[in-house]
């Protein structure tokens, strides 16, 4: 009789690994920001090989998508349907205005991060034009109609007057 092979300890020790490489990402995205979280950064975080961060998760993508799926779980939205359960108008939005309050100042630093990555991507995106007319995204490139020209203009406008204000000069 053959005995079956089953990982049970090693799995265990496999989930925690993972854990520990999410938990990393997670808090270096919510203090650094995601541009600026490498993964050699998470790797030294949760004390491991930069390796076995590819071996969990063999792309970026995948990396932020379970870091993403973990910090929305930890931190879920205020729920509204509880709140209907209020009968007094008064009560109800003062519960809702907590709720919400307490959720936004819980997620700060992690939107404030994410927010100036993504407005940092969207800017050098803009900067990173391969021809006159032409948005290049990777290898595909996009025409700019009449509107996005004149969105992609106000947008560098506005994204080098928030940088000044930041204190950052290019």
């Amino acid at each position: 009789m053959t005995r079956t092979y089953q990982l049970k300890r090693r799995a265990h020790q496999q989930d925690e690994t993972r854990q520990r490489i999410v938990e990393a990402a997670v808090h270096l995205h919510e203090t650094l920001g995601p541009a600026r979280t490498s993964i050699t950064a998470i790797a030294e975080q949760a004390g491991v090989e930069r390796l076995t961060v590819y071996r969990h998760f063999p792309d970026e993508q995948t990396l932020f998508t379970a870091c993403t799926s973990h910090y929305l779980a930890a931190n879920p939205l205020p729920e509204p349907a509880d709140w209907m359960q209020i009968a007094d108008p008064e009560t109800r939005l003062v519960v809702a205005l907590t709720e919400i309050y307490a959720y936004y100042q819980r997620t700060e630093r992690m939107q404030l991060t994410s927010a100036r990555d993504l407005r940092c991507a969207l800017y050098w995106l803009m900067r990173l034009t391969s021809e006159p007319g032409m948005l290049s995204c990777g290898s595909s490139a996009f025409p700019r109609t009449r509107s996005s020209r004149s969105w992609s203009s106000s947008f560098a406008v506005s994204s080098v007057r928030v940088r000044e204000s930041e204190g950052v000069r290019e």
